[in-house]
């Protein structure tokens, strides 16, 4: 079956004599809603403001009866190929297309049902609704600037009173230890120690619960002005009030800057892009980039208190609620905390703003440490911990920079060995959550290349490599395998291979070289003449 076809919208309404007709392409890709069509031929062919709703019902009701009709032509053309075919194996074939098939199906009535009237439309639809508006977006990516801007603030003003306090608490221990020849012993090191240290917790207690609070009313303002102004963009009368509102809140706001000012900003050192086709009867095409950078950059939504956002940010909250997802591999310990390590630094990330569509960081990983009590007691294991090198758990965030879920994979030192093979449980845990994330529309994952996050000084060039082959090949392999879960599917993953940075340009270099070999990059082959009559002749 094709990959989508090519459909005819037609909009009528004789009264302001409109008869429009628009190409769609059935199915929708998933990059594209129909939000996002309805506004571009509401403001192509000059619709009237008060035909809005009616242009949505219309479309949406359109786009339905496609879809389900494409999916039904994909039903009847996949089982009179199952009947047909007398070999097993094409057969199978089939029966994982059958599969497919039932699975956008099921995904199509959950996400394409716009049936739901307003009054019960919950915030995440009112949410993408209204940011895919194109006359909200902007005042909605810049409030939540704003909101990012304050906590961030205090954030600052948290870390700058703590350093003034290691300071005095070094400066006076200094003092004390040139005393000791006068009276002074261990004991008084101890006392001051022990009195600085409570000083910190206290200000840690007292900061981070003003930063908690700040927050709290964050979330409540945002989610209660999101409510409000949706009641006002389905209601064509009150758009006068709205944009007096939004103005409002521009005067307001901590943030001076126009939309179109915003600069890219990138983090990587290094970085290669390919575009490559995988599978050798139904090719799928995919885009793979190679970057040198510190993976917890991709979720640094800190701005430095800069009037503009993030491009990345603005994507990620754009895609939010999508079907293009983006994900994140981050490695981690057994222990399911965020005291120590990366572990902190993330959880650190994470509270530089406010997330207003899921819980925070502290209370998604408390949530799963009570799933994984549960499951360890029916287990009825003696072990501290009951996550094995392999097993992951997920976080949802919308306040990160360009990531909507971190998969958090656990490692052990076995990881550091030469003797890390395919069958390896880390490896293994990779595969699992590519396969998640291919069942749950997330289309960009980013990778840690070498399964480590940081080089030390005994890993060698030959062990770098050695690492990254057995990785992009394991990975190639799981992308094939994924690929045949949804044959008929057409829509393009990328995966984003990430290396520590600072490395060097030499490792860099043969990192590229090894993806291009593996994956098997090929590059159009340009023919030319020297005859300028040659392309001529008839």
């Amino acid at each position: 079956m094709e990959n989508g076809i090519e459909k005819t919208f037609n909009f009528k309404y004789d009264r302001y004599g409109i008869d429009i007709s628009h190409q769609l392409v059935i199915p929708l890709p998933s990059c594209v809603n129909i939000a996002e069509i309805a506004y571009y031929i509401f403001n192509h062919y000059n619709i009237p403001p008060n035909l809005e709703d009616i242009l949505f019902n219309q479309l949406s009701q359109f786009v339905k009866e496609e879809e389900e009709e494409y999916e039904l032509r994909g039903f009847i053309e996949a089982q009179e190929r199952f009947i047909k075919d007398e070999n097993i194996q094409e057969r199978s074939e089939h029966l994982l297309n059958f599969d497919k098939l039932l699975w956008n199906k099921s995904k199509s009535v959950r996400v394409l049902d716009k049936s739901v009237s307003d009054e019960k439309c919950k915030f995440h639809e009112k949410y993408h609704r209204l940011i895919h508006s194109g006359f909200l977006t902007e005042p909605i990516i810049f409030l939540d600037h704003s909101y990012r801007v304050a906590v961030q603030d205090l954030v600052s003003r948290k870390l700058d009173e703590l350093s003034s306090v290691c300071e005095e608490q070094a400066d006076e221990t200094e003092k004390l230890l040139r005393q000791m020849d006068l009276g002074k012993t261990d004991e008084d090191v101890n006392r001051l120690s022990l009195r600085y240290f409570n000083k910190v917790e206290a200000l840690k207690t007292r900061w981070d619960q003003s930063i908690h609070d700040l927050q709290g009313a964050q979330k409540k303002e945002f989610r209660d002005w999101i409510h409000k102004i949706y009641e006002d963009f389905v209601n064509q009368q009150a758009k006068d009030s709205l944009v007096k509102e939004i103005n409002e809140r521009s005067k307001l706001s901590l943030i001076n800057g126009e939309w179109s000012d915003i600069a890219e900003i990138d983090n990587a050192d290094m970085e290669e892009s390919f575009t490559i086709n995988l599978s050798a009867q139904l090719k799928s095409s995919h885009n793979l980039r190679l970057r040198s950078m510190q993976i917890l950059d991709m979720c640094d939504s800190s701005t430095g208190l800069i009037s503009k956002p993030n491009p990345h940010r603005i994507q990620t909250a754009m895609s939010l609620y999508s079907n293009s997802l983006s994900g994140l591999i981050l490695l981690v310990d057994n222990r399911i905390n965020s005291y120590t390590g990366i572990k902190k630094e993330f959880s650190e990330k994470c509270l530089q703003s406010t997330d207003f569509h899921f819980p925070d960081i502290e209370e998604q990983l408390s949530t799963i440490r009570l799933k994984a009590s549960k499951f360890d007691a029916n287990k009825k294991s003696i072990e501290l911990s009951p996550l094995k090198p392999g097993d992951f758990y997920i976080t949802r965030h919308s306040n990160l920079s360009q990531v909507h879920v971190v998969f958090h994979l656990v490692i052990d030192e076995s990881i550091y060995s030469n003797d890390v093979s395919s069958r390896h449980s880390v490896i293994l845990g990779l595969r699992n959550i590519l396969k998640v994330a291919h069942w749950n529309d997330i289309n960009t994952i980013s990778i840690p290349l070498l399964l480590i996050h940081e080089l030390s000084d005994d890993i060698t060039l030959n062990w770098c490599l050695k690492r990254a082959e057995l990785v992009l090949k394991c990975v190639k392999g799981f992308m094939i395998e994924m690929a045949s879960f949804s044959p008929t599917s057409y829509e393009n993953k990328t995966i984003q291979f990430i290396v520590p940075k600072g490395v060097s340009t030499e490792l860099f270099s043969n990192l590229t070289s090894m993806l291009s070999s593996i994956f098997r990059i090929s590059n159009p082959l340009v023919l030319k003449s020297k005859d300028p009559n040659l392309c001529n002749s008839k």
